[in-house]
């Protein structure tokens, strides 16, 4: 999947609609290869055109959601706990539930990023994590 997605990225104009879900879907790829610095520029780039969007037609839950997606995933990589892009997740979350724009299962998601960013205050991203661990396994005397 990800050498298929990146082969599409390489002739797919970027302003193309589906750009950054295939930008989102080989990162997705590169991050189950065990490739992390890979697919967090492709995350980060993902992430930069969704934002784009999401600015651009305010209105479109979908753009909103999938940025709020996307911040998910971010936070997964921060060295520090994610908190700002947390953060403004969590403001997206609720802008949309206040114009009853979020189905119930989206819904959920608040609490979700509401208890993450609470107890998550001095813990590194996800992946952060995993990329310090496997710095310090290589660093050991075998």
């Amino acid at each position: 999947m990800a050498v298929f997605a990146g082969e599409v990225l390489e002739v797919l104009p970027s302003e193309h609609a589906g750009y950054y879900a295939i930008c989102g879907a080989e990162a997705d790829a590169l991050m189950g290869l065990g490739a992390t610095d890979r697919a967090l520029v492709r995350y980060r780039e993902a992430t930069g055109i969704i934002e784009r969007l999401a600015r651009a037609a305010p209105r479109r839950a979908d753009f909103q959601f999938d940025l709020v997606a996307s911040l998910q995933r971010m936070a997964d990589f921060a060295a520090d706990s994610g908190a700002d892009h947390l953060e403004r997740a969590l403001g997206i979350l609720h802008r949309l539930a206040a114009a009853r724009a979020l189905y119930l299962g989206q819904r959920k998601w608040i609490a979700h990023f509401e208890e993450r960013f609470r107890s998550g205050s001095h813990t590194p991203g996800l992946h952060s994590q995993a990329r310090q661990w496997i710095a310090r396994l290589g660093k050991q005397p075998r």
